[in-house]
Formats: C-alpha cells, sequence, structure tokens
C-alpha cells in the first residue's frame, strides 16, 4: 500500500485513482455496464450507482 504523503494531498491521490480506474470512461465493476449515474460523493470520490 501506497502512504498518501507520497501524493501531497488527499485529491491528488483521488484524482490518480480516478484516471487509473475508469481511464475508459465510469463503468460498473459488478456488470460492467456503461450505464451510470452520479450518486452523491464520499469525500473526495464521486459515487456512482449502475442503471442495470
Amino acid at each position: 500500500m501506497i502512504p498518501l504523503d507520497v501524493f501531497g494531498s488527499e485529491s491528488v491521490a483521488a484524482d490518480l485513482l480516478q484516471q487509473v480506474r475508469w481511464r475508459d470512461g465510469v463503468s460498473c465493476p459488478r456488470c460492467r455496464s456503461d450505464r451510470t449515474v452520479r450518486n452523491g460523493s464520499y469525500g473526495q470520490f464521486q459515487r456512482y450507482l449502475c442503471k442495470d
């Protein structure tokens, strides 16, 4: 596990994670559908719901 102080801040780490995890756009981790909608946030992270 990489310590957060390597990134400088939580928001920088969150941005990097988002770029790596969803480089082709947001998709559902269970069914891989790209039909998602925003559903609030958790700290620095955007939450999504699958529409399928």
